[in-house]
């Protein structure tokens, strides 16, 4: 399964020339804890919660502020082909909980997070012991008719 099955298709994003004041009220209204940054349909940067609150307020810039000035810049990402053992990886190393997703170009095709990636897991995880527990039970009711039989 690859990733972009999992993406939150066309998220919600911030242009760098917004104000961080806008940003922070649309990130309320949707309770998100991230705005994907984007100049001419690429991914340019994150703007996150902890940018807000450490770049923006605790670093006096006031909420005129643009995006482009607070935003992460250094954005990590995979392509939509990735897989969920890659982006979980990614996501423990960079002790990150959203990971934007992007197409060959750079364009951004959604964000995964790691409750997609938990509850994917997990469905997944409850499919493998359902096969399991099928066989053993198959197994055991060989085992009786051989027994039976002998």
């Amino acid at each position: 399964m690859d990733l972009s099955s999992l993406c939150k298709s066309a998220p919600v994003s911030a242009a760098p020339d917004m104000h961080a004041r806008h940003a922070a009220q649309e990130m309320g209204r949707l309770h998100i804890g991230c705005l994907p940054v984007v100049e001419d349909g690429r991914l340019v940067g994150m703007l996150t919660d902890r940018d807000l609150a450490l770049r923006c307020l605790a670093g006096g810039l006031g909420s005129e502020v643009r995006v482009g000035e607070i935003m992460s810049r250094d954005v990590v990402t995979l392509p939509a082909t990735a897989g969920l053992a890659e982006a979980a990886e990614l996501m423990r190393d960079h002790v990150f909980r959203r990971l934007p997703i992007v197409d060959a170009d750079g364009r951004l095709v959604g964000l995964v997070a790691a409750d997609d990636l938990l509850r994917t897991l997990a469905r997944e995880i409850g499919q493998m012991a359902e096969v399991v527990e099928e066989e053993m039970v198959r197994e055991a009711a060989a085992r009786a008719a051989t027994e039976a039989g002998q």
